[in-house]
């Protein structure tokens, strides 16, 4: 060998680029070998043999399971050296044993048939095979009827057209595993969401690209639930969550759609209207557009981690949050307008303000604390405005490169030097990891 193992190198550069496997950090070693076992196991049930050529294909799998090579290897000699029905038999049941979880089976399923009909044609063999297994991996008969018409759309050119068939089953409730659509059909176009009032109980906007041209009404006793979602909002589109609603917001991004309005003409203003008590968004995105606002919290509103960009707020503060308001780890860039407005008692930490604009204040923050919160080339005739009590408030609030009238009013401590809240920020961070 010489300086450096190339082999190795390539190797491990070839991991990189593959997209790891939704169930990679929920199976056992024992449970990813016997799924990708299976998926050995289907590829033969055509014509009786694992072709040489699809073996970069299995390799990829194996690697987005986050399995090493000789696993895969082994895995498939092991496949290959299965010589009698009976040995063949025994080996399904065993693997099958441990993949009968809801979750693993229907993912073991649509990658049955990705491995089986990658050309979009499935053999009658492969189609009985199919058949058995469903009743082998114990899946319920509205799961199996789900995944017989959703992996029609496996092959690369069906993939956009599945967003009929996923939307028919949301309306349904139907509860797909996490990560399943987005893993298997990521093109899919966006889907239009139906306004008016959804049904009581629970909701799903998950895994996927949607738009919304209308209200959308979280009704009393009902429940929304939005995870791994991409909403564009029409001009007239919006959330409208009422207060005995309940809902939960995370890992999804919403936007204003590009169009804009007419001189005069009248829209829904946000993107998102609370009544509820308790409002938690985290890991979000928002990008109004230089058109829309983002949220409107009548009670307290908790965000963390969240990230707002081209918010517009006019009449509204695009931003504003009930009593008690809790904002971290948040960040607002290239926002216009009054951004940012907190009730009394509320709290911001670790959030930055990037190249925010406001002919009145950019953020109004009632009798709360501010804990390292930075405010870099905003301009604005206050950029941050304060009230209430402020003897009990310890803060470390920063103003970089900022400009307009004063940056600050009613502040219990004055502002510090940008070295000197970089550092409390990093040392924040390196404690809450630590």
């Amino acid at each position: 060998m010489g300086f450096f193992d190339l082999d190795e190198f390539a190797q491990e550069a070839e991991k990189i680029s593959i997209i790891p496997h939704p169930l990679a950090d929920k199976l056992s070693l024992d449970k990813k070998i016997s799924y990708l076992g299976m998926l050995f196991f289907s590829a033969a049930i055509n014509d009786g043999k694992v072709a040489d050529g699809e073996t970069k294909k299995f390799r990829e799998i194996g690697f987005s399971l986050k399995l090493q090579e000789s696993d895969i290897n082994e895995t498939k000699e092991t496949v290959v050296g299965l010589l009698t029905n009976t040995s063949k038999m025994a080996f399904v049941k065993e693997a099958v044993s441990l993949l009968q979880e809801r979750e693993t089976a229907m993912f073991l399923y649509c990658d049955m048939v990705c491995v089986m009909g990658a050309d979009g044609e499935l053999s009658s063999d492969a189609e009985k095979f199919l058949d058995g297994m469903t009743k082998f991996l114990e899946l319920e008969e509205r799961d199996c009827c789900f995944l017989k018409e959703y992996s029609a759309f496996m092959p690369e050119k069906k993939k956009s057209k599945a967003a009929e068939i996923v939307q028919k089953y949301r309306t349904e409730k139907f509860y797909f595993p996490e990560g399943l659509i987005k893993y298997y059909t990521p093109v899919l176009d966006a889907v239009k969401l139906h306004g008016g009032k959804l049904p009581l109980g629970e909701n799903q906007i998950c895994d996927g690209k949607f738009i919304l041209e209308e209200e959308l009404i979280v009704g009393p006793g009902s429940e929304l639930i939005i995870k791994n979602a991409e909403i564009e909002f029409g001009l007239n589109g919006y959330i409208n969550i009422a207060e005995s609603a309940s809902a939960v917001i995370s890992d999804s991004s919403f936007s204003a759609s590009p169009v804009q309005p007419k001189d005069g003409e009248e829209f829904a203003a946000f993107m998102i209207q609370s009544n509820i008590p308790l409002l938690n968004i985290n890991g979000c995105y928002f990008d109004g557009k230089m058109i829309k606002c983002a949220i409107c919290q009548r009670g307290k509103l908790n965000l963390s981690k969240c990230s707002f960009e081209r918010l517009n707020g006019g009449s509204y503060y695009a931003i504003d949050g009930g009593i008690d308001s809790v904002f971290s780890d948040c960040d607002f860039m290239h926002c216009t307008g009054k951004l940012c407005h907190i009730s009394a008692g509320g709290k911001v930490s670790r959030c930055k303000f990037t190249d925010c604009s406001s002919e009145d204040e950019i953020a109004l923050f009632e009798n709360g604390p501010l804990y390292l919160v930075l405010f870099e080339r905003c301009q604005a005739s206050t950029i941050c405005e304060r009230y209430g009590d402020k003897e009990w408030r310890k803060e470390i609030v920063c103003f970089k490169d900022c400009s307009g009238g004063k940056p600050w009013d009613n502040f219990s401590n004055s502002p510090v030097d940008y070295s000197t809240w970089l550092e409390a920020y990093t040392r924040s961070k390196e404690n809450e990891n630590a």
